[in-house]
């Protein structure tokens, strides 16, 4: 996956002002915000640039679109699978269409920025498509059409682990959180005990809980205020003889066992 970054690259189109419906080939390149200049002086090269068409990049994309015609233009863009979710200088917009009027010479529409769907599934590649669709007042149109993918991020949220021998829990924070509020579920002899905690003057990407190394009580539960969320060890089990983690103190893998809510083990069981 690509590195996290907002700086794409740089992109310049030209539409002819001797053809009409003109479909723009497009070229990568690596540099700054990607720009579409709209421009009637024809193409410099037989390519012209903006997104890299193969690699994924991590969201968001960003992007401007420069008037470089004599003329006003009227300009609509068109954003499939992808949703807008901001516009510099209050220009309107809706989740997947941008329609400016009346565009003047020489001036842009700046920091178009395109992001994941929120039901998307966090690690998955989604690749939207740009069609930009432009009119001139001397009868020319132009369109131009780019995908760009972008991969869905992995929510701190979705993150978090039960590893170590000691039986650790380790909790992923989002940026600029300071404080986070944890009840976890000690597992020790088949019962459960719980605790209150807050956790303050957080620095860096993550929290740990530790047990007592050398003791026999294990992190069966935790639930996160923060998050509102409740999770489960992995190997977390209750039978006859009570509360149990059996096969191993966790992994390094997150645990699928996730409850949204507070889910109080003692008294609802392990189940959401």
């Amino acid at each position: 996956m690509a590195s996290s970054s907002a700086a794409l690259v740089t992109g310049t189109f030209g539409f002819s002002s001797a053809e009409i419906d003109r479909e723009m080939n497009v070229d990568t390149a690596e540099d700054g915000k990607a720009l579409l200049t709209l421009t009637e002086d024809g193409l410099k090269e037989d390519t012209v640039v903006l997104f890299d068409n193969d690699e994924p990049r991590d969201p968001p994309a960003v992007f401007d679109v420069k008037n470089a015609f004599k003329n006003t233009i009227h300009v609509r863009i068109n954003i499939d699978e992808l949703v807008i979710t901001s516009v510099e200088d209050g220009v309107d917009f809706e989740e997947q269409a941008i329609e400016v009027d009346e565009l003047d010479p020489g001036t842009a529409i700046k920091g178009i920025t395109l992001d994941i769907p929120e039901d998307a599934t966090p690690g998955d590649e989604v690749t939207g498509s740009i069609e930009i669709y432009v009119d001139e007042s001397n009868g020319l149109r132009g369109h131009v059409m780019r995908n760009v993918s972008l991969v869905a991020e992995e929510a701190a949220k979705d993150l978090v682990r039960f590893t170590g021998e000691a039986g650790n829990v380790k909790i992923p924070v989002e940026e600029g959180v300071e404080t986070v509020k944890l009840t976890y579920w000690g597992v020790d002899n088949g019962e459960l005990s719980k605790q209150e905690v807050k956790i303050t003057d957080i620095e860096g990407s993550e929290i740990q809980l530790q047990a007592e190394v050398g003791g026999n009580a294990r992190f069966a539960a935790v639930y996160v205020t923060n998050y509102d969320r409740t999770y489960f060890h992995q190997n977390l089990e209750l039978d006859d003889s009570g509360w149990m983690i059996d096969g191993g103190q966790g992994s390094n893998e997150e645990t699928p066992r996730i409850c949204d809510g507070y889910i109080d083990p003692a008294k609802n069981g392990d189940e959401c």
